[in-house]
């Protein structure tokens, strides 16, 4: 029904989460598959060996064959051991990743809002150093006009002159 949902598009989920969810439904189809089979390939063993018309050659293949079985049980289910503690750390350093990628994240965007602060700031100081200049340059234009009204000559440098 999960799958029938996710075709029509009735389930949105994010990517991952969809790749995921659809391996375990693959993983638990698969498993409940493989049980059946190993079930089936145990009760025809099991039919061979109580059948008495059954010879010994028969009934040796029939436990051979069932000790392979066993055997190869057991290989799978290290292999899957193996595949899962795989799987574990792939998905540890995955996440991992995906909180450094967070925190780096949210640096770069604290670090973009105090360069933008600041140039906030020289936008300011260089505001007030014009304004200042411009207020200086008037002064002295005013000045130099409250001069010239007076007439008033201009100080000369040096030694002070000595009256006396």
């Amino acid at each position: 029904q999960m799958l029938m949902q996710r075709q029509h598009g009735l389930v949105e989920k994010d990517g991952l989460d969809e790749a995921v969810e659809m391996s375990h439904v693959v993983m638990d189809q698969y498993k409940r598959i493989r049980q059946d089979y190993r079930q089936l390939l145990n009760r025809r063993a099991q039919n061979v060996l109580h059948t008495a018309s059954a010879n010994k050659t028969a009934k040796k293949v029939v436990v051979e064959l069932h000790s392979r079985l066993e055997r190869e049980i057991q290989e799978r289910e290290t292999e899957s051991a193996l595949y899962n503690a795989k799987l574990y750390q792939t998905e540890q350093k995955e996440g991992d990743w995906y909180v450094e990628r967070k925190l780096l994240l949210n640096r770069v965007n604290k670090l973009e809002a105090e360069v933008q602060e600041r140039d906030r700031l020289d936008a300011q100081i260089e505001t007030c150093v014009c304004t200042m200049f411009e207020r200086v340059r008037d002064l002295e234009s005013a000045n130099a006009d409250l001069s010239a009204r007076l007439e008033i000559p201009p100080v000369a440098e040096g030694p002070p002159a000595v009256v006396g």
